[in-house]
């Protein structure tokens, strides 16, 4: 916990104070908090949720981890994982408001994503099992029109039958179903792909490859500095607006100009990577 605290905590209160009071020179048009109070009682956190919710979900593990050694049937330990789903659900729908934008300690967020995270443990816990399933074409099949069905309910709750309010309420439900669906697809795509590159015996990595494995590395210090450097965006609204593109050739800009912030992002990254203090402070790298 001290090395999580280190990676997640540490920059967390380093970066927040700096965005607070960067943001209004970053010419980013976005309702976000000017003062650090309201930043940590926002449901988002301004965008740097993903920090705290991981340290909650590594410091909700211990206990639940010590409970799963213990239990040797995986049925129980499922119905373990619900009952703990459903009281972080109770905390959520009792101490967090998405819509009123309040949710200091984070269990909205901390409720999303319990599920994704074990969802890993348990995959790594029956690895034979999973895989089994993964390259089931039945299964797979059905992860696809689960993710699709899940997917629409989410994000058109008001297309469904019964009404917007049922659907939003099933959320809880219909998003982990939405998660594991897509954890299940994206393993199927990616996995040939993977073992060609990092298991074939003889051959090396092409070239994208080590790219991504690159970014894989360097994912953590991506996300904590690359709010910095999406200016551009605001510039490159209204001008977008006016040429009236289609789908296509602005989703091709979009990746040119996400590539060019990644890209200064990485440079910043190797700055701050000379000084261990900096490395420290702002990409949590314990000190060495």
């Amino acid at each position: 916990m001290k090395k999580r605290f280190i990676q997640l905590i540490i920059p967390f209160l380093v970066i927040t104070p700096l965005w607070v009071w960067y943001f209004p020179h970053s010419h980013l048009e976005s309702p976000l908090s000017d003062n650090l109070p309201d930043l940590y009682r926002a449901y988002w956190k301004d965008g740097y949720w993903f920090t705290l919710c991981l340290f909650e979900l590594c410091l909700l593990y211990i206990p639940i981890s010590a409970i799963l050694q213990r239990l040797k049937h995986t049925f129980v330990q499922i119905l373990v994982l619900l009952v703990v789903y459903g009281a972080l659900i109770g905390l959520s729908l009792t101490f967090a408001d998405e819509e009123a934008n309040v949710d200091y300690a984070g269990f909205g967020l901390l409720a999303s994503f319990f599920p994704v995270f074990m969802m890993g443990v348990m995959a790594h816990r029956l690895k034979e099992g999973f895989q089994q399933l993964v390259h089931n074409q039945w299964a797979l099949t059905a992860a696809m029109v689960v993710f699709a069905v899940t997917f629409y309910s989410i994000a058109y709750p008001w297309d469904m039958p019964g009404g917007e309010t049922i659907w939003t309420q099933l959320q809880f439900v219909t998003m982990p179903m939405m998660h594991f669906a897509l954890i299940m697809v994206a393993i199927a795509m990616i996995e040939p792909w993977s073992n060609k590159e990092y298991r074939t015996e003889g051959h090396q990595p092409s070239a994208i490859a080590k790219y991504f494995n690159f970014l894989g590395h360097e994912s953590l210090g991506i996300y904590l500095l690359h709010y910095f450097f999406l200016f551009p965006l605001t510039m490159l609204q209204e001008p977008l607006k006016e040429m009236g593109m289609s789908t296509v050739p602005l989703a091709a800009l979009s990746m040119v100009v996400a590539f060019c912030v990644i890209a200064i992002t990485l440079l910043v990254i190797h700055a701050l990577k000379r000084s261990k203090v900096t490395a420290l402070l702002f990409l949590g790298q314990p000190w060495k």
